[in-house]
């Protein structure tokens, strides 16, 4: 099975993703961190397949968290989702990530369409 690491901004968050994975009974391969130095850790512990990060966890520097996680899981596919400068996005895709899902701040329909897309998951 593969394995997926959930890198979030907050604890409530975190158990979010827990709960929706237990769920849909794939639980045992999702795990989360809240902190670069927690993911860095869970990495430590069990390499992980995807890893999807929380925008508002990787700043202020989205480049170098994602240049320290591809080092961390060189063989994991790391995807940024959330509010992002383009400029920045093109960056931490130069620095390994395999992409960044932009929601935008200023576009309700965007917005609200990734959180239909969250909760039907």
């Amino acid at each position: 099975m593969r394995t997926v690491l959930v890198c979030v901004r907050t604890p409530v968050a975190a158990q979010a993703v827990v709960t929706c994975a237990a769920r849909l009974g794939v639980g045992a391969a999702v795990r989360t961190a809240v902190s670069v130095t927690e993911a860095l850790s869970r990495l430590a512990e069990q390499g992980a397949d995807l890893i999807l990060v929380d925008t508002a966890l990787s700043r202020p520097d989205s480049v170098e968290f994602t240049r320290r996680i591809v080092a961390a899981a060189p063989g994991a596919a790391v995807v940024l989702f959330g509010v992002e400068d383009p400029r920045i996005s093109a960056a931490a895709v130069q620095a390994g990530a395999r992409g960044v899902i932009r929601a935008d701040a200023t576009d309700p329909v965007a917005n609200d369409t990734l959180a239909v897309a969250i909760r039907k998951r």
